[in-house]
């Protein structure tokens, strides 16, 4: 409630404040004291559990972990912004205004994973603790999370048409659109996929993923930028989730995410790669919508039910 409550008071202060002329500096520290409130609210919400009554909350937390996990969030959030700051840099202000735009119609669509992967990751790290593990689970997101990108992609790209059409200027970012549309199914799967490996504890691998994704896509930025504009931007994100996808696969080849994982990926997520691909080239949007559709086809197949895993076979 608090959450929903700030994010409305944030969009009532935006405007209240832009109507009136105030300056963007006022702008945003009205917006990050709503934040810090929210925040007071969350951390007076929290309780010691029942059989530790009287004992500090703080004691209880395992504040490695909690320093682990914001380095994961800061270069998560450094990798899916760096792009956006670049082009600003390495652009003309109008082009890089429109990509911010279109960013965040992306950062829209990615964001419709996280409800699922807050409910994910206590309950995997649950079973964890609990000696059952996260096989079971792991193969069954390696099949529905790509398969679910793939449909928010092609909701996002129709629903993208509407709005260049309403804003003209927009129509010169619709290929990065695209490119940054291709990465999203590649993105659902590798976020489910590594939050389950955090919640087994494996968070170091993860960190050192984390950085590289983050130098490569800088220089992938800073080279094809330079040449390709704002379809460089859209590439280079698009190459470091198929880098991030393939250590993902290639370290989970030992596990249970290997044959599922591998297989769902081939019939899904390459499928629709190399099918917008396709309508960037000729940049056309229906023929985008029609690959967004084959791939959403190609997709059906992993929702049958899972059948045991190997070791219940045995």
């Amino acid at each position: 409630v608090a959450a929903l409550t700030g994010r409305l008071v944030q969009a009532g202060l935006l405007v209240t404040l832009a109507d009136a002329g105030t300056g963007l500096a006022t702008m945003v520290a009205g917006m990050a004291l709503v934040d810090v409130v929210v925040a007071v609210i969350a951390v007076r919400s929290v309780r010691a559990p029942s059989d530790a009554a009287g004992t500090s909350w703080r004691g209880s937390l395992d504040w490695a972990d909690l320093r682990i996990f914001t380095l994961l969030e800061l270069l998560a959030f450094a990798y899916l912004r760096a792009d956006a700051l670049l082009v600003a840099r390495l652009v003309d202000t109008s082009a890089g205004a429109s990509y911010t735009l279109m960013y965040r119609i992306v950062d829209a669509a990615t964001g419709l994973a996280t409800p699922f992967i807050l409910v994910l990751f206590p309950a995997a790290a649950g079973l964890v603790a609990a000696g059952v593990g996260v096989s079971v689970t792991r193969r069954r997101a390696a099949r529905t999370a790509p398969a679910a990108g793939v449909v928010v992609a092609v909701g996002v790209l129709l629903t993208s048409v509407v709005l260049i059409d309403l804003v003209p200027d927009l129509e010169d970012a619709a290929p990065a659109l695209h490119l940054l549309l291709a990465a999203i199914p590649l993105n659902f799967f590798s976020a489910f996929e590594l939050h389950l490996r955090s919640a087994e504890g494996r968070n170091a691998p993860i960190l050192v993923l984390g950085g590289t994704v983050l130098a490569v896509n800088i220089l992938l930025n800073l080279w094809l930028i330079p040449v390709y504009g704002l379809r460089g931007a859209g590439a280079a994100l698009l190459l470091t989730e198929c880098l991030q996808a393939a250590w993902i696969l290639w370290t989970g080849r030992q596990s249970s995410l290997a044959a599922d994982g591998v297989r769902a990926f081939l019939y899904g997520s390459v499928l629709y790669l190399l099918l917008i691909g396709v309508a960037i080239e000729h940049d056309q949007v229906a023929l985008a919508a029609g690959a967004g559709f084959i791939g959403v086809v190609a997709t059906l197949a992993w929702l049958r039910p899972l059948a045991p895993p190997t070791e219940a076979r045995a």
